[in-house]
């Protein structure tokens, strides 16, 4: 029988203590994941452009430069990545940030918890819904 290859997911955070909680997370909760993890919207779209593409996206919103918003725009625009699911995964829980990300097609929006083992939660939450 043939091993199945590791879905891929891409990370993309410029907080630094974000990465990290999350990186934790999959290793301890989805180790059978590759869990790719970028600072910016720019190197998501790098990614996508060398022709990494991914099962599943998780986005940040509030990002210096191009926003979570902006990024999923341009993602929502690149042919490889049209239709692959993005989440969103912030700190924001305003109505008007998931209005927004659902205009663009977000196809999830889940506000960052407060501590790390909640983040068990978030990933059983992927993989029931994203990832099986």
């Amino acid at each position: 029988m043939q091993e199945r290859s590791k879905r891929v997911i891409l990370l993309v955070d410029d907080d630094e203590d974000d990465r990290f909680i999350v990186s934790q997370a999959f290793k301890l909760h989805a180790a059978d994941n590759e869990l790719i993890v970028v600072e910016s919207g720019h190197q998501l779209l790098r990614l996508l452009e060398e022709g990494i593409l991914p099962t599943l996206i998780l986005l940040d919103l509030n990002m210096p430069i191009l926003s979570g918003l902006e990024t999923l725009a341009l993602v929502r625009q690149q042919h490889s990545a049209a239709n692959v699911p993005v989440i969103i995964l912030t700190t924001s829980d305003l109505a008007e940030d998931k209005a927004k990300a659902a205009s663009l097609q977000a196809n999830d929006f889940i506000t960052k918890p407060a501590t790390a083992s909640a983040y068990k939660l978030i990933i059983y939450h992927l993989h029931q819904r994203w990832l099986n």
